[in-house]
């Protein structure tokens, strides 16, 4: 266990003596045979419990065939367009045409792109307490702690915080921090995370919707965490009956798998 030594500090752990070595369903079994009941669901991305024999079997399938696929050399493959139609068919008719990633974070890296090209501006208005990931872009919309941005600064420029989620602290912020001419796009988690749990009125996300659509902002909905199901629905924007601009989605959507999107 010499190699135990060559693991950074920087990352913390919540249970440091236990080694798993095997895991099935909610089960995980240490290198001692201790058996062990999960219950972070791999902070949130095994929707269907570690291995399971399903989720196996296919992608057992997919590597006699092929393990990888550079999206910007060919035009797809048969997985991929699978998966399209799939994803196509639990989403708004409007959200219809999927960039793939790796993990959540990239999918918020590249929403924040798309928004920026797309409008042709520069600013970001996000939520205070809201988590987006931790590369530089997603770190910087992230306000739900201090520890993932310690001796992290200086992050992205151009990046608003909503103080709370009333009108008057949107407007204000329009009003005297980034205007509108120079904001590209609003992100959110219609359901919030790592800050508390907490679900965003339907009233307060269709005042968004309303002060996009007025001033060709983009409305961001980050579904990394509470998509796929995890509050009753595949996506949480459909409680709040709001169509986002852009979505992002990872963690569940494949069950332990590094696969995550921006549609």
């Amino acid at each position: 266990m010499n190699s135990l030594r060559n693991i950074p500090k920087s990352l913390s752990k919540l249970h440091h003596n236990i080694l798993p070595v095997m895991a099935k369903g909610s089960w995980i079994t240490d290198i001692s045979g201790y058996n062990y009941l999960d219950l972070t669901s791999g902070i949130g991305a095994l929707s269907t419990g570690h291995s399971h024999p399903r989720i196996i079997e296919s992608v057992k399938k997919e590597l006699d065939n092929m393990v990888h696929i550079p999206q910007q050399i060919f035009k797809s493959h048969p997985a991929q367009l699978e998966l399209n139609e799939k994803i196509i068919s639990i989403t708004h008719s409007n959200l219809n045409s999927v960039f793939y990633t790796n993990s959540g974070s990239e999918s918020t890296d590249n929403a924040i792109k798309m928004a920026r090209r797309y409008t042709n501006k520069t600013n970001i208005i996000t939520m205070n307490r809201g988590f987006h990931g931790r590369t530089l872009g997603a770190l910087s919309i992230t306000s739900s702690n201090l520890n993932c941005k310690l001796q992290a600064q200086p992050l992205i420029p151009g990046i608003f915080f909503c103080e709370n989620f009333t009108k008057e602290s949107i407007d204000n912020l329009l009003s005297y921090q980034t205007s509108p001419k120079d904001t590209a796009a609003i992100i959110l988690e219609p359901v919030q995370g790592e800050g508390g749990i907490f679900s965003i009125s339907e009233e307060f996300i269709k005042y968004l919707r309303q002060i996009c659509d007025e001033n060709n902002i983009l409305l961001i909905s980050d579904e990394v965490q509470c998509g796929t199901m995890r509050t009753g629905e595949w996506w949480n924007m459909e409680s709040k009956n709001v169509v986002p601009d852009i979505m992002t989605f990872g963690k569940g959507i494949s069950s332990g798998f590094p696969l995550s999107a921006a549609i």
